[in-house]
C-alpha cells in the first residue's frame, strides 16, 4: 500500500503526518475466493464456467459495481461464507443458486438474483445476516430461502418466482418492508411468505396477487411467539393470512387483507393461543379472529 509522507515545515514542531491512500480494488476473475480483510470491485461483467462463479468470505467486501455475473453452465453463482462478508451492487443470473449464504453476520445489499433456479439460498444455517434492498426475480424455484436465526430481511422484492417468494425457518428473524408479487403462479405453493420457528417478527410487508399471502407453519419444528403486524395481502387467490394447525401462541395485529379468497384463516380450534386483534378484513374461517 502506498503512503505519502508530509513533513511539517516547522523544525520547532517536528511533526510528521501520514496520509494513506485507500487500498486498491483487487482484480476479480471467475473462480476467485475473495477473503478478508479487504475490498474488491468488479470492473466488468463476468461469464463463468467454474463450479462456483465467486466466493466472498471472512470480512471481505465484494462490490459488483453494477455489473452482472452470469453462470454459463448452470453452476452456482456467488457464495457468501464464513463471518462478516459483504456483497453489494449488482446482478447474478443463469445460475443454479444465484447467491448462497452460510456462516454469520454477512451483509447483502442491492443484489438482483434473476433467472436462476433459486435466488438467495441459506440451507446450512445463517446467523445474524442482513439482506436488504435486493430482489429475486423470475427464478425457476424460490426467491429467498433461508434457514437460520437472527437474520434481517428489509426492503427486498420477490416477484415472478415459481415457488415461495420468501421462505424463512428459524428463530428471532425479522422481515420488514419486503414486497412480493405474482409468485407460484405456474405450479402453486404454500404461500408467498412461509414462516416457521419461534419469536420471529413479520411487519409492514406486502403480498399482491399470490395464491396465499402469509403462512405460519409448524412443519419444521414449531411456530410460536411470532408477531405479524401491519402486513398487507391483496388479491390472494386462496387466502390472505393462514395459521396452520399446531402453530400457536402467535400475535396477529393490525394486518390488512383485501380482495381474493378467504382473508384470514386459523386452523387451530378456537384459534388456540393465537391472538388476532384489530385486523382489517371481510372474511375469516372462525369467530375468534378479530
Amino acid at each position: 500500500m502506498k503512503s505519502y509522507w508530509l513533513v511539517a515545515g516547522s523544525a520547532m514542531l517536528g511533526m510528521v503526518f501520514i496520509v494513506a491512500s485507500p487500498r486498491p480494488a483487487g482484480a476479480v476473475a471467475c473462480g476467485d475466493v475473495l477473503a478478508g480483510p479487504g475490498s474488491f470491485r468488479l470492473e466488468q461483467d463476468l461469464v463463468c464456467s467454474t463450479t462456483t462463479a465467486l466466493v466472498v468470505r471472512d470480512g471481505a467486501t465484494l462490490d459488483l459495481g453494477g455489473h452482472t455475473v452470469t453462470c454459463a453452465d448452470l453452476d452456482n453463482g456467488i457464495a457468501v461464507a464464513g463471518t462478516g462478508a459483504r456483497l453489494l451492487n449488482g446482478t447474478v443470473t443463469g445460475c443454479n443458486d444465484g447467491v448462497s449464504l452460510s456462516g454469520e453476520r454477512h451483509v447483502v445489499k442491492r443484489i438482483r438474483s434473476r433467472f436462476n433456479v433459486r435466488g438467495f439460498v441459506a440451507e446450512d444455517g445463517l446467523e445474524d445476516a442482513r439482506l436488504s434492498d435486493s430482489s429475486a426475480e423470475f427464478n425457476g424455484a424460490g426467491g429467498f430461502t433461508l434457514f437460520g436465526n437472527g437474520n434481517v430481511l428489509r426492503r427486498n422484492e420477490s416477484f415472478g418466482n415459481a415457488d415461495v417468494a420468501i421462505f424463512v425457518i428459524g428463530n428471532r428473524n425479522t422481515l420488514t418492508r419486503n414486497s412480493t408479487n405474482g409468485n407460484c403462479i405456474v405450479g402453486g405453493c404454500a404461500a408467498a411468505y412461509e414462516i416457521g420457528g419461534d419469536d420471529n417478527t413479520i411487519s409492514r410487508n406486502s403480498a399482491t396477487g399470490e395464491d396465499t399471502g402469509f403462512l405460519l407453519t409448524p412443519d419444521f419444528g414449531s411456530a410460536t411467539g411470532n408477531t405479524l403486524v401491519k402486513n398487507e395481502a391483496a388479491f390472494s387467490f386462496l387466502a390472505g393470512i393462514v395459521v396452520q394447525d399446531g402453530a400457536t401462541g402467535n400475535d396477529l395485529v393490525r394486518n390488512t387483507v383485501s380482495g381474493g379468497g378467504t382473508h384470514l384463516v386459523d386452523f387451530n380450534e378456537n384459534c388456540d393461543a393465537n391472538t388476532w386483534r384489530k385486523n382489517t378484513f371481510e372474511t375469516a374461517n372462525q369467530a375468534c379472529i378479530d
